[in-house]
């Protein structure tokens, strides 16, 4: 938090909106599960910033922040949103790295509303691309959990049949998987107010 407030202070200082797009999302991810209120006004700055300095990364990991916040602590119609506007932009990076990230984000959302098929079809693609980097900490918990429960509600069979489904996919019928998942979760649920 000290050093927050030093990047924010240094940010305000020369008026660079780069940092105080920096400032505000480490804090947003400092607070995340204590104060989660504090931590969706933290990347929402975060994100105004970032597009204000045109500062695409920020803007990135700051969406996938926020889709994570609103899934586990939020209205799960605006985390389809930002996970949705995440992916177009990774997309229009190519930036494996973080698209598998937010593809961890969406199969969370995807469990924690429910749905059971899809999201252990992205789980085999996750855990068997060649672009997508290991999780750890308490991505790697979550999804570890998360595979228990579809194995659970699938059974093993289906469970199986889905993950190597996943497994064979390429990385594009992946991410338009998850694209068309999203869709049908913002469907359902109603359009979300994301800007």
């Amino acid at each position: 938090m000290r050093l927050v407030e030093q990047a924010k202070q240094l940010g305000a200082a020369i008026a660079n909106p780069t940092t105080l797009a920096w400032a505000d999302y480490a804090l947003a991810e400092a607070l995340v599960d204590d104060q989660p209120e504090r931590a969706r006004a933290a990347l929402d700055r975060a994100i105004s910033r970032a597009r204000t300095a045109r500062n695409r990364f920020v803007l990135g990991v700051a969406l996938i922040s926020i889709g994570s916040l609103h899934t586990r602590h939020g209205d799960p119609a605006r985390a389809a949103a930002f996970l949705r506007e995440a992916i177009d932009h990774w997309s229009q990076a190519g930036n494996w790295t973080q698209q598998w990230i937010t593809i961890r984000h969406v199969i969370d959302l995807l469990v924690r509303l429910g749905a059971h098929e899809q999201p252990a079809v992205l789980y085999g693609a996750l855990t068997e691309s060649t672009t997508a980097t290991a999780a750890y900490g308490s991505d790697a918990a979550r999804l570890r959990s998360h595979a228990d429960t579809l194995r659970t509600q699938l059974g093993a069979q289906r469970y199986s049949v889905a993950v190597e489904r996943g497994a064979a996919s390429a990385d594009d019928e992946i991410i338009h998987l998850a694209r068309a998942e999203l869709d049908r979760v913002l469907t359902a649920l109603g359009p979300a107010d994301h800007a």
